[in-house]
């Protein structure tokens, strides 16, 4: 192939100069051409414009490695590291939250990648924030089915914005509890050392033993009658 090309050269308003340009090894000489148009060609060609840039071959960025076999689960392997029962994996499964892989040789045993794991773990951590099984499909068809990445972040984004709202509400009643409990400990544990053993549980509500001090809640709800 010949390794000349055509090259473009503008030139100042009312210069002619011809459109073909050949390219050498070692210049750019332009045939007939005038000597403006010239000294252009050679400041183009100084310039690298005038050379050939190899192009790098595109590599695939969202390919997607098939898991080694080695490392495939069977059902129950995966429900003992994701510390669930069989049942659970397979209803998971019956859902359409977690697909088996492929089977195995025998096609006795449904085999799972190891990815699958995370996606166990990710359907528990949602189930302790309060979302059912079928709260969670919805979520992931709402998700496949979202017009866009942007949209589908968006709506995953919004909701855990209001689990963590609620989580936050959920620890602050726990540790309200958590400071009542240790309250109702102190209590209680006056009665094993100054109760004395002939009295009837009945005059708990009375005692007098605990002058100046209001059982806790946790502690005087179980007297009322």
């Amino acid at each position: 192939m010949s390794n000349r090309r055509r090259l473009q050269v503008s030139q100042p308003h009312g210069v002619f100069a011809p459109r073909s340009a050949v390219v050498g090894g070692q210049g750019v000489a332009l045939l007939g051409a005038h000597p403006a148009a010239r000294a252009q060609a050679s400041s183009v060609e100084g310039s690298g414009l005038g050379e050939a840039t190899p192009v790098e071959p595109e590599t695939p960025s969202s390919v997607v490695a098939a898991p080694d076999p080695e490392e495939l689960l069977q059902v129950g392997e995966l429900a003992k590291a994701a510390g669930k029962t069989v049942r659970a994996i397979h209803l998971y499964e019956d859902l359409g939250l977690i697909h088996a892989h492929e089977r195995s040789e025998k096609g006795r045993y449904r085999l799972f990648a190891p990815d699958s794991l995370q996606r166990v773990r990710w359907i528990s951590k949602l189930q302790h924030l309060g979302l059912s099984l079928s709260q969670i499909q919805e979520l992931v068809r709402e998700h496949e089915d979202a017009d866009s990445a942007r949209l589908g972040a968006s709506k995953l984004r919004q909701l855990y914005l209001d689990k963590l709202a609620e989580t936050q509400e959920r620890i602050a009643a726990l540790r309200s509890l958590e400071v009542e409990l240790r309250a109702s400990l102190a209590y209680l544990s006056t009665c094993d050392s100054a109760c004395e053993p002939n009295l009837s549980i009945r005059s708990c509500t009375e005692c007098e033993r605990h002058l100046g001090h209001a059982a806790p809640e946790l502690v005087a709800g179980l007297h009322i009658t």
